[in-house]
């Protein structure tokens, strides 16, 4: 009899790192002909599911949540923590604790109460802060595990290039002066560099970052605009330098051996570069020292800490599915 696994995330909008935790939670029973994999949600727009969720869930024997920022202090999603999602075995994974927005007591109460719910199996968060963070202030009946993010445990090949190409990726509704991005890319033009400007995203998310690319003044700069989640990362893979605000160009870009240098300090940008060991490549548009950090991004990957951040995150992925196989 096949049982079915239901994916709860912010998937079908076309975010990129959204997309690739959707590949390896899918991929993780790729291989288990009696397993089928399915995102729980079947609208973009709230409220979400076009009939009952009740009826939605019954058609599902375990649900995953993850991975990404929902566990949001300060809002409470109509999408990520439904109580209907309890009536079944439910697994967090790779989720992080977004701190920028202040807190709620009344959507940390909702939150805790999910999480101490006995039917939640297993909690995985992709930083130790937030780990912490959610163990003390939603205090679940079980241990969150201090992780990694989970597209870590993709196979990227390591290959960056000595091309000279820098790769751009910003994203759209940002309002930011451009000064200091453009003097970084300047430095780079007259180094000899070509820049090439990645919307990270597909439909619909790509069509907001396209239209935002477009409004960049710089040049020379191309533009490169891709259909598909592969051919996204092949882009990012074709850079021997990447100046990203998205932090899934940032992760993929380092698992495959490309320097990054981050347009954002956000939480998950700043765990995951102590993580690696990279603070020094943290930075954000208005950061008057960030031209600087182009002779930086030319010092190239430890392959060996990618390879070891990999099977990290394999063995986590790995704990998931046999937590999820003890109930499936």
């Amino acid at each position: 009899m096949t049982k079915r696994i239901g994916l709860v995330g912010y998937f079908k909008w076309g975010n990129y790192g959204d997309e690739l935790f959707r590949e390896v939670l899918t991929d993780l029973f790729a291989g288990d002909e009696d397993i089928e994999v399915d995102v729980m949600h079947d609208m973009t727009e709230a409220p979400y599911f076009s009939g009952s969720v009740a009826e939605r869930v019954d058609k599902f024997d375990a649900i995953i949540i993850g991975g990404g920022d929902l566990v949001i202090p300060w809002s409470l999603s109509p999408l990520y923590w439904k109580e209907e999602y309890l009536a079944k075995p439910v697994f967090v994974i790779g989720v992080e604790v977004p701190r920028w927005g202040g807190w709620k007591e009344e959507v940390c109460l909702e939150m805790s109460r999910f999480l101490q719910h006995e039917n939640v199996k297993f909690i995985h968060a992709r930083s130790e802060a937030s780990a912490k963070w959610m163990q003390e202030h939603l205090r679940p009946k079980i241990d969150v595990y201090p992780g990694i993010d989970i597209v870590c445990a993709m196979d990227f090949p390591f290959h960056a290039p000595q091309n000279k190409v820098l790769g751009l990726i910003t994203r759209a509704y940002q309002n930011i002066d451009p000064v200091h991005i453009n003097a970084f890319l300047q430095k780079a033009v007259d180094d000899g560099w070509t820049i090439k400007h990645i919307p990270l995203g597909t439909a619909p998310t790509s069509e907001e970052d396209i239209a935002e690319a477009h409004e960049h003044t710089f040049t020379p700069r191309s533009i490169t605009v891709t259909r598909t989640i592969e051919e996204l990362t092949r882009e990012i893979q074709t850079c021997q330098m990447l100046l990203s605000m998205k932090f899934h160009g940032c992760v993929v870009g380092h698992m495959s051996g490309v320097p990054t240098v981050t347009l954002s300090r956000a939480d998950k940008f700043v765990h995951f570069y102590q993580r690696i060991g990279r603070a020094a490549f943290l930075s954000v548009a208005g950061d008057a020292r960030l031209p600087e950090l182009f002779y930086l991004g030319m010092s190239g990957v430890d392959r060996h800490g990618v390879e070891e951040l990999r099977a990290v995150a394999k063995q986590e992925v790995q704990m998931l599915r046999d937590a999820v196989l003890q109930y499936v």
